[in-house]
This record gives structure tokens, C-alpha cells and sequence, in this order.
């Protein structure tokens, strides 16, 4: 994971390179399960506390000299398939 372009405006990621950025985390709000009380024996009450789910919004970046390379492995990337 890297920039996609340096504080000069040039481009970050090196040539013939596949570059890859975080742009957002976000916690999912929809499908949050509750957290777990129970009572033990002894009258004490336990937690336990739920799964957290995470959204990522990452950004690929493809960053060839050559465009059949380029369209090759953005194809890749969109359709998540080999060559």
C-alpha cells in the first residue's frame, strides 16, 4: 500500500507496478451483532463481546508504459479472474 501521487504531484507508484491505497474504514453499522451477557454460577455476569465488521474502500492503481499490460490487468482487477 502506498500513495498514488507524491506531495509534487508525480506519480507514487513505480512503473510496470500495481499500486494499491486505503482510501476509507468504516465500521458496519447494519449487520452488528449485540454483545453476549450471561450469568455464571458464582452470580457474576460475563461479556462477551460481538464480531466487529469492517468496510474498506481501496483503490487500485495500475500504472504500466505499456497499455495492453495496462487494460490486462485492470481487466484483472475489475473481474477478479487470471490471464
Amino acid at each position: 500500500m502506498s500513495n498514488v501521487v507524491k506531495d509534487d504531484g508525480s506519480v507514487e507508484i513505480p512503473n510496470n507496478k500495481l499500486g494499491l491505497t486505503l482510501v476509507n474504514i468504516e465500521e458496519e453499522g447494519i449487520v452488528r451483532d449485540v454483545t453476549l451477557h450471561w450469568a455464571n454460577p458464582d452470580h457474576s455476569i460475563s461479556h462477551l463481546n460481538s464480531e466487529i465488521r469492517l468496510n474498506l474502500l481501496v483503490l487500485f492503481v495500475v500504472h504500466f508504459t505499456d497499455q495492453r499490460s495496462a487494460r490486462r490487468w485492470a481487466v484483472v482487477i475489475n473481474c477478479g479472474t487470471g490471464f
